[in-house]
C-alpha cells in the first residue's frame, strides 16, 4: 500500500506530465507564428528593396541616357573632320534635328535593364549584409558587402551596356554615312543575333572588363555612403561611447 507522500508524488508528477502536455501546442503554436512573422517582414523589406531599386534605375536612366547620347556621339565621330565641338555642341544639333526625344533614342534596352539591375543590386545589398554580417565597429565590412551585391548586380548590368553600346554605334554611324544599313532593325534584334551567335556568353562579352571597374565601384559606393551616414547619425554608437567616456 501506497504512502500518502508517495501518492502525493505520483499526483504530482501526473499533473507536470498533463501541464507539459497541454503548453506543448501553445508552445508550437506560438513558435509557428513567430517564424511566419518573421518570413513576413524578410518578404516585406525585400519588396521594399525591390521597389526603391526599381524606381532608381528609371530615374538613373530618364536623368542620365541623354548624356550618354551624346558622350557616345563624341566617342564615335570622326578625329579627323569632327562633327561636334563639344557635349553642348552635340546635344543643340541632336535637338534641333531630332527634338528632345533624339537624346533619348535607344533607351528602352537601358530603361528595363536598369529597372532590373537596379532592383537586383538593392536586394543583393540588403542580403550581402546579412551575408558578411556588417557592423558599425567594422567599417570595412560595409564594403564587402557593397562589393559583393555589385558582383551580383554586375549579372544583369553587363548584357545592359553591351546592347547599348550596339544599338546607339549603329545609330551614330548611319547618321554620318547616308549608305550605311544598320544590322539592326530593333533592340530585340540586337539581342537574338547576340544568342545565335555566341550563345549565352554573349551578352557578357568584356565581363571581366566590367567586375574590374564594377566591384571597386560597388565598395565605394556603398561603403562610403554607409560609413558617413553612421558618422552623421546622432545614435553613432562610436560617439556615444566616447562621450561617456
Amino acid at each position: 500500500m501506497d504512502s500518502p507522500g508517495h501518492r502525493l508524488h505520483t499526483t504530482r508528477e501526473r499533473g507536470e506530465r498533463h501541464l507539459m502536455r497541454s503548453s506543448a501546442p501553445s508552445f508550437t503554436a506560438h513558435s509557428a507564428a513567430r517564424e511566419q512573422s518573421d518570413l513576413q517582414k524578410t518578404l516585406i523589406k525585400s519588396a521594399k528593396d525591390v521597389f526603391a531599386g526599381t524606381c532608381g534605375g528609371i530615374t538613373v536612366t530618364l536623368l542620365g541616357h541623354p548624356f550618354d547620347t551624346v558622350k557616345v556621339l563624341l566617342q564615335t565621330q570622326p578625329a579627323k573632320n569632327p562633327i561636334y565641338s563639344g557635349p553642348i555642341d552635340a546635344a543643340t544639333k541632336v535637338i534641333k534635328a531630332e527634338g528632345f526625344g533624339g537624346l533619348y533614342k535607344g533607351v528602352t534596352s537601358p530603361l528595363a535593364g536598369q529597372m532590373f539591375f537596379r532592383a537586383g543590386l538593392f536586394f543583393g545589398y540588403a542580403r550581402a549584409k546579412e551575408v558578411v554580417g556588417v557592423s558599425p565597429d567594422d567599417p570595412l565590412s560595409y564594403f564587402k558587402a557593397g562589393s559583393l551585391a555589385w558582383l551580383a548586380g554586375t549579372m544583369f548590368e553587363s548584357p545592359i551596356d553591351l546592347f547599348k553600346s550596339q544599338w546607339q554605334t549603329q545609330l551614330i554611324k548611319a547618321k554620318q554615312n547616308p549608305n550605311y544599313k544598320p544590322p539592326y532593325a530593333t533592340v530585340a534584334e540586337c539581342v537574338k543575333a547576340s544568342f545565335k551567335y555566341s550563345g549565352i556568353r554573349g551578352p557578357y562579352q568584356a565581363l571581366g572588363a566590367t567586375m574590374t571597374r564594377n566591384l571597386p565601384a560597388g565598395a565605394i559606393y556603398f561603403g562610403v555612403f554607409e560609413v558617413r551616414s553612421i558618422h552623421w547619425s546622432p545614435y553613432d554608437p562610436v560617439r556615444v561611447v566616447n562621450a561617456v567616456s
